[in-house]
């Protein structure tokens, strides 16, 4: 009996030390498994982060390119054709403008590019009306400078009365020198703002300088076709032409061969 009682003893021994062995294995697995599930949820959650982070770049970088694709660079004065090419330019002009920056040449490239985008404002236009108006009284510009640019102007419907006075000051002792087709751009471009010079400035102006133009009348620039302008070798003017039709020597271009000739 009493062996029985120790081999049932030993037994229940060894199931209790095999059972807590067990206990013990599972309990380590099961640690295992938690290292291992913890390593592999790190491992899910950081694999989604680097496409999220690349992602961020890329749209980054496609952000960078369209600005800097977007942000074109505002051409030069002279190359200026657009609208929205001197929409870009003007606030540097006006801040170049207040500044007394710009040459008189370059105020007539202002207005010239003006006229080509059909751009219109009114504080930029205030600003470059008082640039031009000292340029005209410190006779910065030659005469073909100053009736062009007020001719552009009054293209633009930008008349400004001291301009054009200031304009007529400096052309009035210039007026006897002046080329026809000079002479006749400035009548009409006063007509055309309805500009009423002094007394003196309308005598001079209707004034021929050695009597009537001998030369032949241009062919070309009485149908509106002469590419010369005041550089043409032929004649503008009114008397001209009649005195040619006069005296039986004009020819039509279909005879004169539909050509006008200029200085180079």
């Amino acid at each position: 009996s009493n062996g029985r009682s120790n081999n049932v003893a030993l037994a229940e021994r060894s199931k209790s030390r095999s059972s807590s062995a067990g206990k013990k294995n599972e309990t380590k697995k099961q640690n295992k498994e938690k290292e291992f599930a913890w390593m592999d949820s790190e491992e899910e959650d950081a694999a989604p982060k680097s496409p999220k982070k690349s992602s961020r770049r890329r749209s980054r970088s496609r952000r960078r390119r369209s600005k800097s694709s977007s942000e074109e660079k505002p051409v030069r004065l002279e190359e200026v054709q657009s609208l929205g090419q001197m929409a870009k330019l003007a606030p540097s002009l006006q801040k170049r403008l207040k500044r007394g920056d710009l040459r008189a040449k370059e105020l007539c490239e202002v207005v010239a590019a003006l006229v080509r985008s059909k751009f219109f404002d009114g504080d930029l236009f205030e600003i470059l009306a008082n640039e031009l108006r000292r340029a005209f009284n410190r006779r910065s510009l030659s005469p073909g400078e100053i009736i062009t640019s007020i001719a552009q102007l009054g293209d633009l419907n930008a008349y400004n009365q001291r301009v054009f006075e200031a304009a007529c000051d400096a052309l009035e002792r210039e007026l006897s020198r002046l080329p026809e087709a000079l002479r006749q751009k400035l009548e009409s471009t006063l007509r055309r703002v309805k500009h009423t010079p002094s007394e003196d400035f309308q005598k001079a102006l209707s004034q021929r300088s050695g009597g009537s133009d001998r030369r032949a009348a241009c062919p070309m620039f009485w149908r509106g076709q002469c590419k010369w302008g005041p550089k043409c070798k032929l004649s503008h003017d009114d008397n001209s032409f009649e005195s040619t039709i006069d005296s039986g020597t004009w020819k039509p271009p279909s005879m004169s061969g539909g050509k006008s000739v200029g200085f180079k």
